[in-house]
């Protein structure tokens, strides 16, 4: 008989997010994330999609700068965007025709020429078309806990009163404009 321990290495903890919460949504909501391939980060930003169902409002940090000509855009990994959908910075939107996430560190977005220029750690979010730079939903909430991707009615505490650390989240300046309780800190 073989007595051998094994090591197994910690699971990265979850990075701090919220500094101060003093708001929220009265028993929480139920958010939908079947379409997200990874998880939800606490501290996501979501919109009301129909009936009582939030879904999420994507978002992305350039790793990269974006210049005007460019047809390339370089996020960090994680956002979850997928071919077919938008990407706005500064409001300004292009859909996305192809992705290349073999890079460990980031996700490499095909797009039509971005038209103008986007300074490297600009946070982007996911857009209802390129027409415009309207988010996909109005923006409601923030999650309060983590989510499991390709998981449907999570109930979740849902924050409108915050102060959050802005190096750990993804919410973009149009975002947070129609965030009024929520402060970056």
């Amino acid at each position: 008989m073989s007595w051998q321990n094994k090591f197994y290495d910690a699971p990265e903890p979850d990075k701090v997010v919220f500094e101060v919460v003093f708001s929220e949504k009265e028993g929480g909501g139920t958010v939908d994330v079947t379409e997200l391939d990874g998880d939800l980060p606490a501290g996501s930003v979501v919109g009301l999609a129909t009936g009582n169902i939030y879904k999420p409002i994507k978002g992305a940090t350039l790793v990269k700068a974006i210049g005007a000509e460019d047809t390339n855009i370089e996020i960090a990994k994680g956002s979850g965007f997928k071919q077919g959908e938008f990407i706005a910075f500064g409001g300004k939107a292009v859909a996305i025709t192809a992705i290349n996430s073999s890079d460990a560190s980031k996700d490499v977005l095909t797009t039509a020429a971005f038209g103008t220029t986007v300074a490297i750690g600009a946070k982007g979010y996911q857009a209802k078309s390129a027409s415009g730079a309207e988010a996909i939903y109005t923006p409601a909430y923030l999650t309060g806990n983590k989510l499991e991707g390709g998981t449907v009615n999570n109930f979740v505490r849902l924050v409108n009163g915050a102060s959050v650390r802005a190096v750990t989240t993804n919410i973009a300046p149009e975002i947070l404009a129609n965030l009024k309780s929520i402060n970056l800190v």
